[in-house]
């Protein structure tokens, strides 16, 4: 993570057995419910499937831009009262009003974090902000800034995954944690150590199954309620640093730093493979019966979910410079509007918006690596953060 057609909408929330002897062997259930803001955590969705209902910036128009204390290669998420929560590595996080980009608060969370691996706060329904901050540490803060709780983890916490009241949060040490929050405190479930070297922040399916990946291994886990228990592991040939993303059916899609992007069944089979020509940084999403993923060549790819069959390949640097690849490597994962428009930044600099038919709309040299990843709010405003400290609003 380093870095008709069919509307799917994955706002779920979690309805959970009783804890104790009484919930062994039984996963914990999950209902439809309204998201808590057009973008709520990482890629939108606990389930990583971009779920925007907005259109999303048609040219590179700035409604405004942001110099904050560090580099910005945390994501940027959406609160509930549409505040921007947006984080620097020098471990502030901001809330920001989305017309003006200004301070409504700002907590410091006591020293700087991560490098280029970005991770994006989650917001739960009531407003509580769950930033994996400075300090190996889960961060919860209410809606106004003021710290809650806190959870400490074994490493640098990945981005939570939120369903409901339920949260999974990872750690890049391997563990794997359950918490169930209230409106002001929490207490965990469960843990597990799902092994070392994890660079994937977790994602929840159909039915309450949260996938994590670490080293070249991605592990399907079932939430018993006071428990895990393990479905399936698939190992690649090489190692993982991205996150999974779910699709409405089950399938998961996850890329390596190989050539090669898997699809799999809810079973944990192959149900293709796509060779998208170097390794990736850039986490997948899905929506609209799509996959998207980037590569390390500087190309986007737009694959049909059930087949795998390239729909728009080089969307990418390659294209739109009108040149061969040259290494300038998507980091992103991309963000993707309700019309198929897809969104995504670079290694080399550049912010990017292409049309649903492969067309490219826009390009922002933003002159700074860009690996946080995006966000896309209400309106259609894209968020998105860069390695020099700026964060920037791309709408009218």
């Amino acid at each position: 993570m380093h870095f008709g057609q069919l509307r799917w909408l994955p706002a779920l929330t979690l309805v959970l057995v009783g804890c104790g002897a009484s919930s062994a062997g039984r996963a914990v259930q999950l209902a439809a419910e309204t998201p808590a803001s057009a973008w709520p955590q990482a890629s939108g969705s606990a389930a990583r499937s971009s779920p925007a209902t907005a259109r999303g910036p048609q040219d590179g128009h700035v409604r405004w831009s942001r110099t904050l204390e560090g580099a910005v290669v945390p994501g940027p998420v959406v609160g509930i009262d549409a505040s921007i929560l947006a984080a620097s590595n020098a471990g502030v996080l901001h809330a920001l009003d989305p017309v003006t980009g200004k301070d409504r608060w700002s907590y410091d969370g006591g020293g700087p974090y991560g490098s280029d691996l970005s991770t994006s706060p989650a917001v739960l329904s009531d407003g509580t902000v769950l930033w994996p901050g400075p300090g190996n540490a889960l961060h919860a803060l209410s809606r106004d800034g003021k710290l809650l709780w806190k959870e400490q983890l074994a490493g640098f916490v990945l981005s939570p995954a939120a369903v409901g009241s339920r949260v999974y949060v990872a750690d890049q040490a391997g563990t794997l944690e359950a918490l169930e929050v209230t409106a002001t405190s929490h207490r965990v479930a469960w843990k597990t150590d799902t092994g070392s070297g994890s660079h994937s922040s977790p994602s929840v399916g159909p039915g309450g199954r949260v996938y994590v990946a670490h080293d070249r291994t991605v592990t399907a886990v079932v939430d018993l309620g006071d428990r895990p228990s393990t479905a399936w592991t698939f190992t690649t040939k090489d190692t993982i640093e991205v996150s999974t993303a779910v699709a409405p059916d089950g399938t998961v899609i996850v890329g390596t730093n190989g050539d090669v992007e898997y699809a799999l069944t809810p079973a944990g089979k192959v149900r293709w493979r796509f060779d998208k020509g170097d390794w990736s940084y850039s986490s997948p999403v899905v929506a609209l019966g799509r996959a998207w993923f980037g590569d390390h060549l500087g190309f986007l790819d737009e694959v049909d979910l059930a087949t795998g069959r390239a729909v728009h390949r080089d969307l990418g640097i390659a294209k739109a410079a009108g040149r061969t690849a040259d290494g300038t490597g998507v980091w992103t994962a991309p963000v993707v509007d309700r019309d198929g428009n897809v969104y995504f930044g670079t290694a080399a600099g550049h912010v990017y918006g292409f049309a649903a038919d492969g067309r490219r709309l826009w390009d922002a040299d933003r002159g700074q690596v860009v690996a946080s990843y995006p966000a896309l709010t209400g309106d259609g405003t894209l968020v998105v953060g860069d390695t020099g400290g700026t964060l920037t609003a791309y709408g009218k």
